[in-house]
């Protein structure tokens, strides 16, 4: 398990089957390049989100998903499956300033990010 706090956006997320498999949940749809992410080789596009401060959203819709990670408070907890690799991937993203999840990652914003 690899913890991360993240700076500078770095994942946009969409629940979708992924690909041809019939794999239903929320995944990171894309990583944005120049980001704490995207430097991360352990964070990838297609990675389905399994947590949110140890609330599993697997069952949740994705507009229940969405809101749960935007009132997550200024810390949140993201754990994430590899189903290339089977991994699981802990991802502290800790927020300098409120702002709503897609806010986040539309702006960008810069956040503290150190590998542990």
């Amino acid at each position: 398990m690899h913890l991360f706090a993240l700076r500078k956006g770095g994942i946009r997320a969409n629940r979708t089957g992924l690909g041809g498999r019939k794999i239903m949940g929320l995944f990171v749809e894309k990583v944005y390049a120049n980001s704490p992410a995207g430097n991360c080789s352990l964070i990838s596009k297609g990675d389905q989100i399994l947590k949110v401060n140890d609330e599993d959203i697997c069952i949740l819709s994705h507009a229940e998903a969405v809101t749960l990670i935007n009132s997550a408070g200024p810390e949140i907890l993201l754990s994430i499956r590899s189903l290339n690799e089977a991994k699981l991937v802990s991802l502290d993203i800790c927020l300098l300033k409120r702002e709503t999840f897609d806010e986040m990652v539309t702006n960008k914003r810069n956040v503290v990010v150190k590998q542990i």
